[in-house]
């Protein structure tokens, strides 16, 4: 997975919670040259686009889609739509407060080839999220830090395995104060995921 990009109707959050049954209907929408993005949606909970990238086993490359596949599956895929863009922020422009949090791989965090997950790296960015503000501010003021995420759009670089320190950095979007734009680093290997989480509007703490 290279790219995902969910969306939480906040009109059905109630319905969420009930733990009823889910349905997904995925659709494929646009196959790239190296990528195909497919759209999930269901109206009365949340809506989700993904792109998924084709990559080699060997060098863990990006690889040319298949002809055969694209010939058998572009029939099937929505008209006049593209591959799914993502715009990193610049952490470097001027003004803009960097905070920064370290985050420890462990075992719970990896999947079944032994990286890190991918639900993981969101996870990380949410927990340190929570981390620097309850640091700063508490649990009882300014507002409570467990916040609901609404949209997050996300880009996946690299790979993190057991034992690895990554260093999560974040800022508060200039014109949106409910979002946050994330990276995470591994040293050596540089940025190896980008995302943007925006949450609903915060609430004062019941606590």
């Amino acid at each position: 997975m290279a790219y995902n990009n969910p969306k939480g109707l906040v009109e059905n959050f109630a319905k969420i919670c009930q733990q009823a049954y889910v349905t997904a209907l995925p659709q494929l929408v646009h196959p790239g040259k190296f990528s195909l993005k497919t759209a999930e949606f269901k109206k009365s909970l949340a809506k989700k686009d993904i792109c998924f990238v084709s990559v080699d086993k060997d060098t863990h490359r990006p690889q040319k889609l298949p002809d055969w596949w694209k010939e058998k599956y572009s029939q099937y895929s929505l008209a006049a739509k593209k591959p799914i863009s993502f715009k990193p922020f610049d952490f470097a422009q001027p003004g803009v407060i960097v905070q920064h949090e370290n985050i420890v791989v462990r075992t719970t965090d990896l999947d079944g080839f032994c990286h890190v997950n991918n639900a993981s790296f969101i996870r990380f960015c949410y927990d340190a999220y929570i981390a620097c503000h309850v640091r700063q501010f508490g649990y009882t003021t300014q507002s409570d830090p467990y916040r609901n995420v609404k949209t997050v759009s996300c880009v996946f670089k690299g790979e993190a395995e057991l034992g690895n320190v990554l260093q999560v950095s974040f800022v508060q979007d200039p014109d949106n104060r409910d979002t946050y734009h994330f990276q995470i680093r591994k040293n050596p290997g540089g940025i190896i995921f980008e995302s943007c989480l925006e949450f609903f509007p915060q609430l004062s703490s019941k606590y």
